[in-house]
């Protein structure tokens, strides 16, 4: 497992083998304005709203994708999932916080999954 923090406002954790040389499978939550400015939303009370709803899910059949990074989105929160053998073998969480242990266990089940997206749910990228 390891972390950092790039700033006030981005941090990542990760776990398992995460190799730049894995397939990858991103899916990302895109941000509404926090006017609190926080990057997690821990201490949110039940009445706040947590997160857009949209899902952002990177295609990872498209090398060498360039972005102008005038036209990027703001990806403010997601997970990406390192396969190998269509089985998640590593997880990166991006502005995601104290979630490593479903990551662990996510991990440790060596399962194919049908759907990622649906697996993304499972850490709250919304909330």
């Amino acid at each position: 497992m390891f972390w950092s923090d790039l700033g006030p406002e981005v941090g990542y954790e990760g776990i398992g083998l995460v190799d730049a040389s894995l397939p990858t499978v991103g899916v990302f939550a895109l941000p509404t304005p926090n006017p609190e400015g926080r990057t997690d939303n821990l201490a949110q009370t039940a009445g706040e709203s947590g997160g857009s709803g949209d899902t952002v899910t990177v295609n990872t059949e498209a090398p060498d994708v360039k972005c102008d990074p005038k036209d990027a989105e703001d990806y403010g929160r997601g997970v990406i999932f390192y396969m190998k053998d269509e089985k998640i073998v590593g997880i990166l969480l991006w502005n995601l916080f104290n979630r490593i242990g479903l990551a662990r266990t996510i991990i440790n089940q060596n399962k194919k999954y049908d759907d990622l997206n649906e697996v993304a749910k499972l850490f709250e990228i919304h909330a």
